[in-house]
């Protein structure tokens, strides 16, 4: 799921889609099967770029994004960072812990 909603994320005509429950469904799904730092990271930062902004599955992220901060490379640190700026998703918690 998370290669999936990558790959919406990445297409160039993403601002077309109609069904933006589908996208939420498909980020919670993703964000359900991310076991990796990497997948976390890909997440949100797919989230990010498609607009979608479901609150309860921000802070579940930035849980997991917590819980994983010592295995994120640099890279998937600041994907994670700015995708929850843009989405607005302020975790005092997760951004000193990122900025550490």
């Amino acid at each position: 799921m998370v290669a999936v909603l990558q790959r919406v994320a990445r297409c160039s005509d993403r601002h077309d889609v109609q069904e933006r429950l589908e996208l939420v469904d498909l980020a919670i799904k993703a964000a359900q099967e991310s076991d990796t730092p990497r997948d976390i990271a890909i997440t949100v930062w797919s989230m990010a770029r498609l607009a979608v902004v479901h609150s309860p599955l921000l802070q579940s992220i930035c849980s997991q994004s917590l819980r994983a901060i010592v295995a994120l490379e640099p890279e998937e640190l600041s994907n994670t960072s700015w995708a929850l700026a843009k989405l607005q998703c302020d975790n005092a918690t997760l951004r000193q812990a990122i900025s550490k």
